[in-house]
């Protein structure tokens, strides 16, 4: 049972001080840690940001709860298992895959798991799809130059090794929310960011309109009177009411620390815009080309889970486990590597 489990079915009777809370509180302190330690200062400040924070792990949880698996890294898998087959085109590719995971090799090695002859794991990797010419058999014929869709799979990925399910599900939970508190500090630096951008802008058009007051006095119009004077200082004094109203806004906003509470509430409080899963459904040939119309050659349905990230990025996500007797050499991987180059 994972650490934040009883948060989705409390009693209403239950102590907010009991196992949940103590969870809640704890997330609280890593997220305040994280932003500002002066935020301990405030008063009430746990009450204040615990919608946010409560709504973050709850998600955290349900992204865990809806990743396929575990499925094991190994030949048998690999013949049996659609996803599996179609992310590796050869079962001898598998143990490379695993052996190549700082982290899965140093568990076995150092870690905790030492001595366990195998680890659960979250593996992920990124789907590709290219256009290309092929032939295609089309109704009782086969035809030249149809235009396909090949999926491919890179960028593979092993990391958060763990001796049991449950530690490793507790332990994407915990990256999950410490994800969405970096995108919640991201959004309380751009917002610094703005008000120092409007704090220039700010400046400039001060500036601007002094120099345009300095001309006036001057000797500037005898040598060039610039046209429609008054109209660009009328301007410029309605963009510089404008950028005040924004900074000043801003300003109130950023200057005490218990006002960054709705930006950090903004962004936990809705984890799906940084963090969101997605489930896609496939249906490949065995050169794993994209089939969509109805066709006699054999096919394989694909259900992958995918997550993608604020930044667009996205990777299909699986709950595995990987043998001890699956790691390679680290001399056989540099000398593979070697001949690659």
């Amino acid at each position: 049972m994972g650490l934040f489990s009883s948060l989705f079915g409390r009693n209403k009777n239950e102590s907010p001080s009991g196992p949940e809370g103590v969870a809640i509180q704890a997330a609280i302190e890593q997220l305040v840690e994280a932003v500002d330690p002066r935020i301990r200062f405030i008063r009430g400040y746990q009450k204040k940001l615990r919608p946010g924070v409560e709504a973050a792990l709850k998600y955290a949880r349900d992204i865990v709860a809806r990743i396929p698996g575990p499925f094991a890294l190994d030949t048998e898998t690999w013949r049996r298992e659609p996803v599996v087959n179609a992310a590796f085109a050869r079962a001898d590719e598998l143990p490379a895959a695993v052996s190549r995971s700082v982290e899965v090799r140093e568990f076995f090695e150092q870690g905790a798991g030492k001595y366990s002859p195998e680890c659960f794991a979250l593996f992920g990797m990124q789907r590709q799809e290219r256009r290309i010419f092929g032939k295609a058999l089309v109704g009782e014929l086969i035809q030249s130059d149809v235009v396909q869709t090949t999926v491919s799979f890179a960028d593979y990925r092993l990391i958060v090794p763990a001796t049991t399910l449950d530690e490793l599900k507790l332990a994407i939970e915990r990256r999950a929310f410490h994800h969405l508190v970096e995108e919640a500090i991201d959004q309380v630096a751009k917002a610094l960011e703005r008000k120092r951008g409007l704090e220039e802008q700010r400046a400039v058009l001060r500036l601007k309109l002094k120099l345009m007051a300095r001309q006036r006095q001057g000797l500037h119009g005898l040598v060039e009177a610039e046209p429609h004077a008054d109209q660009k200082a009328e301007d410029l004094q309605k963009e510089l009411a404008e950028v005040e109203a924004r900074f000043c806004k801003l300003h109130i906003t950023l200057t005490n620390l218990e006002n960054y509470m709705p930006h950090l509430n903004k962004v936990l409080g809705h984890p799906e815009q940084y963090l969101s899963l997605q489930e896609v459904s496939l249906r490949l040939n065995r050169m794993n080309i994209l089939v969509t119309a109805p066709t006699k050659e054999p096919a394989q349905e694909l259900s992958l889970t995918e997550a993608t990230l604020r930044d667009g990025r996205s990777f299909v996500l699986l709950l595995v486990t990987c043998a001890r007797d699956q790691l390679r050499p680290q001399q056989a991987l540099l000398d593979e590597a070697a001949r690659l180059l």
